[in-house]
Order: C-alpha cells, then sequence, then structure tokens
C-alpha cells in the first residue's frame, strides 16, 4: 500500500474522525482509536459487520471479503463488506456507516476474552 493511497483513505473518512492505517494481512487496517472498523485488500475499503448491522450491507449489495486459503482450501469469511459507493459521495451517510462499523468493531473486541500478557523475559 503506498503513502498516498493510506493518505487517500484517511481523507475518506476524514468526516468520521481521524483514523489511522496500518498493515493487515497483505492490505490495511483502518482503525480510530485501537479499534480497527475497516480492512483494505485489493484496492478496495471494507466496513466491519456483525449479526446486527450484516443485513444493512446485504440490502445495499456489498460484498463480503472472503479469503481461501491455498493451501488448506479452507475458506475464511471476513465479517468485512465493501463500502457502499454512495458513501463517498455523501459525508452524513459516510459517518452513519462508519459508525455502524466502529460500534461492530466494538461489539466483536468487549466479546473476545482479554489477550494473556506475555511473561517479561528474565535474565540469568
Amino acid at each position: 500500500m503506498t503513502p498516498d493511497f493510506k493518505l487517500w483513505v484517511q481523507e475518506v473518512f476524514a468526516p468520521f474522525g481521524r483514523v489511522s492505517v496500518k498493515r493487515f494481512f497483505g492490505g490495511g487496517g483502518v482503525y480510530l482509536g485501537d479499534t480497527m472498523f475497516a480492512a483494505i485488500f485489493n484496492d478496495q475499503i471494507y466496513l466491519k459487520a456483525d449479526a446486527q448491522s450484516r443485513a444493512a450491507f446485504e440490502a445495499e449489495g456489498c460484498e463480503e471479503f472472503v479469503w481461501t486459503n491455498p493451501k488448506t482450501k479452507m475458506v475464511w469469511n471476513s465479517a468485512y463488506f465493501t463500502m457502499p459507493a454512495m458513501l463517498f459521495e455523501d459525508e452524513d451517510e459516510l459517518r452513519r456507516w462508519a459508525d455502524r462499523a466502529f460500534a461492530a468493531a466494538q461489539r466483536a473486541k468487549a466479546g473476545r476474552a482479554p489477550r494473556k500478557k506475555r511473561a517479561a523475559a528474565r535474565e540469568i
């Protein structure tokens, strides 16, 4: 992902807030604070969805990012859906959909068990 593309993504989400873009599995993750609410794969922006928001994405004809492991042929449904095209033109709608994606990401974080901290290495 080029620096220019990262800047463009930050500009796209400017109406929602000051976001950062970090590397994520060969693509990028879009974060507000420490919460990833959008992903970038193949120069396409995908917003986080869950059981509460999935129907809205499907109603807009958004496609879920699906990845197939080339070695095991296992399929991973990501719960990230393409961003509706109308959002690039309507800042109010962008804020609503980004808020929906952020809420889904927050719910997902709340449902996960806390990460175990690594024990600090000790000198012997």
